[in-house]
């Protein structure tokens, strides 16, 4: 029997979600300041790509909008707010929850509280000093931000170095002195 075939070919109909960067640096921030960047998210498809939800559990990071239908072969920023509220490394999960295949998809990020401190100067010389006499230098500390800055101890990595006061409790806008000794 002979069989007579039909080649087909063509082309599926599906949105296509793609993010860049995948991992967003949100870079040091002030503690409850804020810093803004963005995501850009592409429809690599042949179809609309509808983006129901974007969910994160961290209070930390937002982003904006949460909801978003992309055209074939288009794109959509998407906006990330971090607000840290504390110091140290803080970390965001992203779930994009979408109409395309492998739903969710996510965008890590992260970025840095940092306390809300300035110093003046930031670096100096003792120069070269006598055996046994001491020099010493005055640095300033300055609350940058809305809430009381307690520094809680200075520690020297040198036995050379010596702080004075150890601790300083600094409201905002005040500046307040410290003494480095060296001997």
């Amino acid at each position: 029997s002979d069989l007579d075939s039909i080649i087909v070919k063509g082309r599926g109909i599906a949105p296509v979600f793609t993010i860049t960067p995948s991992v967003l640096p949100m870079g040091k921030v002030i503690i409850n300041a804020s810093h803004i960047d963005s995501v850009e998210v592409i429809n690599e498809g042949t179809s609309l790509l509808k983006i129901d939800s974007v969910i994160s559990y961290s209070s930390e990071f937002t982003i904006s909008p949460t909801q978003a239908t992309i055209e074939s072969l288009s794109t959509q920023i998407f906006y990330i707010t971090f607000v840290p509220s504390t110091r140290g490394e803080q970390h965001a999960e992203f779930a994009f929850y979408h109409n395309a295949p492998l739903s969710p998809s996510t965008l890590n990020t992260y970025g840095y509280g940092i306390p809300d401190l300035a110093l003046s100067p930031t670096q100096f010389r003792f120069g070269v000093n006598i055996l046994g006499d001491t020099a010493s230098q005055t640095i300033y500390a300055t609350n940058i931000g809305a809430s009381i800055f307690t520094v809680d101890s200075v520690i020297s990595s040198s036995g050379e170095f010596f702080v004075t006061p150890q601790s300083q409790t600094i409201n905002p806008s005040e500046t307040k002195q410290f003494t480095i000794k060296f001997s």
